[in-house]
């Protein structure tokens, strides 16, 4: 059943476009979303930060139709979490252990000394000097 009247069948070309619906369908938003993550690991990858295997490995398997939009769908309900059941399909949808650095975050490698500096608290009248290291 759609939840809104451009994803109607009876009525949906009445309110939208093929156009419009080419661009504001789930399939394109999962698409966009695996760009994204493809884009990060090929730069993660050119940094070093991950192998340049696994960043290839992610970047051929971010497309859309390597995963159940179904199954994405119904852990987002699950998890109350839009991005988490994405990423979690396009682990599952490489192979290797490519998977298991999709969307992946380096720890800050900064000693204490250099981390940035809480925010200030409201009581403060002068904007501290933070560091540039993170």
């Amino acid at each position: 059943m759609p939840s809104h009247i451009t994803e109607s069948d009876l009525y949906g070309s009445s309110f939208a476009t093929p156009e419009f619906m080419a661009i504001f369908n789930d399939r394109n938003r999962v698409q966009k979303w695996f760009d994204v993550e493809a884009a990060l690991a090929a730069a993660q990858g050119e940094l070093g930060m991950i192998p340049t295997d696994a960043a290839a490995e992610i970047g051929a398997r971010a497309r859309v139709e390597n995963v159940d939009i179904k199954a994405i769908g119904v852990e987002i309900e699950a998890t109350a979490h839009h991005l988490v059941p994405v990423v979690r399909a396009l682990q599952e949808a490489c192979e290797a252990s490519a998977g298991e650095i999709v969307h992946y975050q380096r720890r800050c490698p900064c000693p204490p000394s250099m981390k940035p500096a809480p925010a200030p608290s409201a009581a403060a009248t002068a904007t501290p000097k933070r560091p540039t290291a993170c």
